[in-house]
């Protein structure tokens, strides 16, 4: 079982993040770095956030909804999948939907804590999950300024990813003896736009088309992240309702 659960917070991991590349020496662009430090001022004052994802690949794609109300410490995702809702408070993480089967229980578990836990951190730093995999972040974006916007991106080569996958995969999996490949790589890029007025997040764009394998069994990513309709220091109404499982 403790095999099982390291596999699927491995792959759980891919999907809430990002790889980076070579070894950050060269700012690609100076004005990343100033632009990024703005940006993670901005959102640490927020009082809370409202981001709608645009998720999936070429044949299915659905839209997931997350919020969080920094000065309550409350967070509410509502995946849009299959009755799936999750909640946070200062404590505890919960999850609420249709009942779910005892074998499942475990896995659904991990990944609700795991997507709360990043959503959290991401609502306060923008740049978390990109700064976790990438050393010197600001020295591997490009910036271009257009209509009152910073466009940052991130696109590395076919050799740059697969180093820094690898490398993910064993941080990733240091206690076990498991064995991660990526047999087939396609295209990976980041892109985050900010308002230059106000140095909050207008929108992310996360394109991940590559295959990795798990001792053998392959594990085909195939999928184009958007998060849009940012919404700051709106009022939410986050209720943690009593059908709410806690999760231990």
């Amino acid at each position: 079982m403790k095999r099982f659960i390291t596999v699927l917070l491995f792959t759980s991991l891919l999907v809430l993040t990002a790889c980076g590349s070579d070894d950050g020496t060269k700012p690609k662009d100076p004005e990343a770095a100033k632009i990024i430090e703005n940006t993670k001022k901005a959102h640490a004052e927020l009082d809370s956030i409202y981001v709608t994802y645009d998720e999936g690949n070429d044949d299915f794609r659905h839209e997931s909804f997350r919020e969080m109300d920094m000065k309550n410490n409350l967070v509410r995702v509502d995946t849009q999948l299959n009755g799936m809702i999750y909640y946070a408070d200062a404590e505890h993480d919960y999850l609420e939907g249709p009942e779910i089967p005892e074998e499942q229980l475990e896995r659904e578990h991990t990944f609700a804590a795991l997507v709360l836990e990043e959503f959290k951190k991401i609502s306060e730093n923008p740049f978390h999950v990109f700064e976790r995999m990438i050393d010197n972040l600001d020295h591997h974006m490009t910036v271009e300024k257009k209509d009152g916007l910073y466009i940052l991106t991130y696109a590395p080569t076919e050799e740059e990813f697969t180093t820094q996958f690898q490398e993910f995969a064993k941080r990733s999996i240091q206690a076990e003896d498991l064995v991660i490949e990526l047999p087939k790589y396609e295209e990976y890029r980041i892109q985050v736009i900010i308002d230059e007025e106000t140095n909050l997040v207008q929108s992310t764009e996360l394109v991940e088309y590559y295959t990795y394998a798990v001792e053998g069994q392959e594990f085909p990513q195939q999928r184009k992240t958007f998060t849009k309709d940012y919404r700051y220091n709106e009022a939410l109404d986050i209720t943690i309702p009593d059908s709410a499982e806690r999760i231990e």
